[in-house]
């Protein structure tokens, strides 16, 4: 007999669940299974939260029929259509949201996918951004293929969004102009240009509970990094504004389920988060560690300084996670490159010598100028090394993250902590 304990301890020991292990979960008692999932998730990703932004770079008359959808062409909805914004406009919203301590921003456009055209056209967006903010880009732009792929990873593009929405056995009753199959194409191209992958689905569009874990399996199979987990927001005009809203309690058994399958991903609440009553707190508490901040695709969101402020009191810290996020180095074990992230940046790598020696560990920002895994969150322009197994560090995390104006006062508690030299 499969118990919530037994089987977060054979999580927190290394190994995998099974499908059959997982849906026992479905009838678990929830407190149980919610406090064990946020064990799991404190074992594996620590205090880490990755929060990102959208913008909706392309919007309305789009070629698909995907029931939940309000920028299908064929449903009457009210959404506006334009076509790809300007430059100009996404690097002020990137550089917005940059100064209010968002680590990612994802461009989203409508259609089954960009024109090679308007791939060419949004590159040279990207490079800008890239050029003039200081953030992570993630693009979710349809079926692509490889060599697209290839073209927005060599803009700057880190991260591709590309959601399978539900299993594949309740796909065709969600969208019958493209096919699951297609969807795994371009994730699979999108792995081998480089490129991690963020790919969830949307809870509460008439899939059972089986339905959701046979996606998470999918996800795990791919070895997804990121997984958004959406609710389903009514739309007017479209086949599925009549369906019930799932409760608090519906979705925390979900992101804990998920987190059962999924230990060392991020677990990203994104669409319908606002109709939540505590925006999200409990699921927070039960596995999920990451969500999409501000306004969704066509539904207004929760502002980032909401966001800030409730990261902050459940004891979150704002950072980016790795591909390769949770896998526990120990960091005891590593040496330090000697001069600490400043030594990266003027190698212009990426790199230190203490990222490279543990275990090949490559964070996905590898060669963007700086030392992600041994620096702060850069929209405090504060460096330290955190060879402590905590980033970033116990002592350090109130002032740095909520003060970011003594910086002499940082680093001189960084060398007591550490006992050796910082510097800025």
């Amino acid at each position: 007999m499969f118990t919530v304990e037994l089987l977060r301890e054979k999580i927190l020991s290394g190994d995998e669940i099974n499908k059959e292990e997982a849906k026992s979960l479905q009838k678990a008692d929830l407190e149980e299974l919610c406090e064990a999932a946020n064990a799991i998730r404190e074992h594996f990703c620590q205090d880490g939260f990755d929060i990102c932004t959208i913008i909706n770079g392309k919007s309305g008359k789009c070629s698909e029929n995907c029931k939940y959808c309000a920028q299908a062409g064929c449903y009457a909805t009210s959404v506006e259509a334009y076509p790809l914004v300007s430059t100009e406009k996404m690097v002020k919203d990137a550089r917005y949201n940059a100064e209010g301590g968002v680590l990612r921003y994802s461009i989203v456009t409508s259609g089954k996918r960009l024109s090679k055209k308007e791939i060419e056209q949004v590159c040279e967006s990207i490079r800008t951004i890239k050029k003039e903010v200081e953030i992570e880009v993630c693009v979710s732009f349809g079926l692509l293929e490889e060599e697209d792929f290839a073209k927005l990873k060599e803009a700057g593009v880190s991260r591709v969004h590309n959601n399978l929405e539900t299993s594949r056995r309740y796909f065709p009753e969600v969208c019958t102009t493209h096919t699951y199959d297609e969807k795994i194409a371009a994730i699979k191209a999108a792995q081998r240009a480089g490129l991690s992958v963020c790919s969830g689905g949307i809870m509460g569009i008439g899939e059972t509970m089986e339905d959701r874990i046979d996606m998470a399996f999918t996800l795990r199979e791919l070895g997804v990094n990121s997984v958004p987990v959406n609710m389903l927001n009514p739309i007017a005009g479209t086949p599925l504004e009549n369906q019930r809203i799932l409760t608090v309690d519906e979705m925390r058994r979900i992101v804990a389920v998920y987190r059962f399958i999924l230990p060392k991903v991020s677990i990203r609440l994104a669409g319908g988060r606002g109709l939540m009553e505590d925006k999200g707190v409990k699921c927070f508490q039960s596995g999920a560690n990451a969500a999409i901040s501000g306004d969704m695709l066509t539904t207004s969101g929760i502002t980032v300084q909401s966001d800030m402020q409730m990261l902050q009191k459940l004891g979150y810290v704002p950072r980016l996670n790795s591909d390769k996020m949770g896998n526990n180095i120990d960091f005891s074990t590593v040496t330090a490159c000697g001069e600490c992230c400043n030594g990266c940046k003027k190698k212009n790598s990426g790199l230190c010598k203490g990222c490279i020696e543990a275990d090949g560990y490559v964070p996905e920002w590898a060669g963007s100028g700086r030392c992600k895994v041994h620096a702060c969150t850069r929209q405090h322009n504060v460096q330290f090394c955190g060879l402590c197994r905590e980033f970033p560090c116990d002592k350090l995390t109130e002032i740095i993250h909520w003060n970011p104006n003594i910086i002499e006062q940082q680093m001189n508690l960084a060398n007591q902590y550490h006992g050796f030299r910082h510097d800025v």
